[in-house]
C-alpha cells in the first residue's frame, strides 16, 4: 500500500554496485481502515494515533499483542512480519471517539471520517455485542478488556501480560471497534550511508559517487518502538547534505 513510486529501483541500484544494506526488516506506515483496500477513500488516511493511544488493539483471538503507548508504527511492523496483516482490530469508547475529533496527528480526523465513508466501523453496548459484530472471539475479548481496565484504574498498565507504557482511562460503554490493517509506505532500511551521505559497501568503504538520501537511506531509523524520524525532516537534511557531497564530487572529477 506505499506510494506506486516505491519500486525499490534505487535499492536494486546500490545493491548491485555492492552496497551494505540495513535494517530492510523495518517498515514505515501507519494502521488504516481495513477497507482501504477496496475503498480509496481510506488511504492513506484517516490515522489512528488518537485512537490507538485511548484504546487497545487485539488480534483475531481478542488478545493485545503490541503495546499501544507506541503508537501505530510498531503494530504495522508486527503485523508487516507476521501472517495476519489484517487481523486488527481497535477497540475504544465514546471519550475517544470524542476526542478524535481535535486529532492533530492526521490531516484527516477518524471522527466523523469513517462513518461517512463507511470505514468498517461499529458501536456496541456490550462487548459481546461488538466482538460478533468484529469476527473476534467474545470470551477472549471481555477477558482482555477486563484485565486492561483493572490495570487502568489502578494505574499499573505497566504489569499488564503486554506492558504499557502510557496510562489511558478505563473503557467503558458504549464501545466502538475498527477492523484495521498494516498500511506499509516504505523500508525504514537501505544502503548504508556516512556522514555525507556516500552509500558505503560491505567493508565500511565509500563506493565512489554514489549517494543516497530521502526515505532511502539506511542506518538513521528502525526499529519495533518508533523508530521513525520523520520522513519530511529525514530528506531535507539527508537531501541537502548528499548534493553537496555530489557537486564536491564532482567538481573534483578529472573529466569534468
Amino acid at each position: 500500500m506505499g506510494s506506486s513510486s516505491n519500486t525499490g529501483d534505487g535499492l536494486k541500484m546500490a545493491l548491485g554496485a555492492g552496497a551494505k544494506a540495513v535494517n530492510l526488516k523495518y517498515v514505515y506506515g501507519r494502521m488504516v481502515s481495513s477497507k482501504a483496500l477496496t475503498d480509496d477513500r481510506l488511504w492513506p488516511y484517516p490515522t489512528f494515533a488518537t485512537l490507538i493511544d485511548d484504546g487497545i488493539v487485539v488480534d483475531r483471538t481478542g488478545r493485545r499483542f503490541r503495546d499501544e503507548g507506541w503508537g501505530d508504527i510498531p503494530i504495522v511492523n508486527v503485523l508487516a512480519r507476521g501472517d495476519d496483516g489484517k487481523g486488527a482490530y481497535l477497540i475504544f469508547d465514546e471519550v475517544a471517539w470524542e476526542r478524535a475529533k481535535g486529532d492533530t496527528d492526521s490531516l484527516v480526523r477518524p471522527n466523523p471520517w469513517l462513518l461517512e465513508k463507511a470505514g468498517d466501523i461499529y458501536k456496541a453496548e456490550s462487548l459481546s455485542e461488538l466482538a460478533t459484530k468484529l469476527g473476534v472471539f467474545a470470551k477472549t475479548l471481555d477477558a482482555t478488556v477486563e484485565e486492561f481496565n483493572a490495570a487502568a484504574t489502578r494505574r499499573r498498565l505497566g504489569e499488564l501480560r503486554v506492558p504499557r507504557i502510557n496510562h489511558p482511562t478505563p473503557l467503558k460503554p458504549p464501545l466502538y471497534g475498527v477492523k484495521i490493517m498494516a498500511g506499509i509506505i516504505s523500508t525504514m532500511g537501505g544502503p548504508l550511508i556516512d556522514r555525507k551521505m556516500r552509500v558505503v559497501d560491505k567493508k565500511g568503504n565509500a563506493i565512489p559517487g554514489l549517494y543516497a538520501a530521502g526515505d532511502l537511506v539506511g542506518g538513521l531509523m528502525g526499529g519495533l518502538n518508533g523508530g521513525y524520524i520523520g520522513g519530511l525532516s529525514q530528506a531535507a537534511v539527508t537531501g541537502v547534505v548528499a548534493g553537496e557531497s555530489a557537486n564536491k564530487f564532482v567538481s573534483m572529477s578529472p573529466f569534468r
